[in-house]
């Protein structure tokens, strides 16, 4: 489902983290093109949910607060519902971060701290927005 989660920076259009979680590595130069495509978005839109142009048919879900954006890869495309709750995953992590981000002094440390974290909040969701997972749930 999801294959990668990127923030970017709206002042200076770079990502600040690209993390890989499926099998799309976000540093290959197969999706270098699309890293441009998404980067363009994510600099100029609030949000948006945008189908980039692969054979793999992977969607972009990309969701804005103040100097950054965070953006969602994924492999197929879903329900309003789910996106819905991918939005608010977004912004979550979005919240988060910018208590540690301060552009005029980027920290690597607490970057890659936060990359960590970031992590653990996408996992603990998909656990959570997993429909198998809630009907295991269900019957214990």
């Amino acid at each position: 489902m999801i294959e990668n989660a990127i923030i970017f920076s709206k002042e200076s259009g770079e990502p600040l983290i690209a993390t890989q979680i499926g099998d799309v590595d976000p540093n290959s130069d197969a999706f270098s093109e699309s890293l441009g495509q998404i980067k363009d978005i994510a600099t100029r839109l609030e949000k948006g949910v945008f189908k980039l142009g692969l054979d793999d048919q992977l969607i972009a879900q990309i969701s804005a607060q103040k100097g950054i954006s965070v953006t969602f890869v994924f492999k197929t495309s879903m329900d309003d519902k789910l996106l819905s709750q991918w939005e608010g995953v977004a912004k979550e992590i979005a919240t988060n971060f910018e208590k540690i981000y301060d552009p005029n002094n980027f920290d690597i440390v607490k970057i890659s701290e936060f990359k960590k974290s970031m992590l653990e909040i996408i996992e603990w969701h998909k656990k959570e927005l997993s429909p198998i997972d809630k009907m295991k749930d269900a019957l214990w």
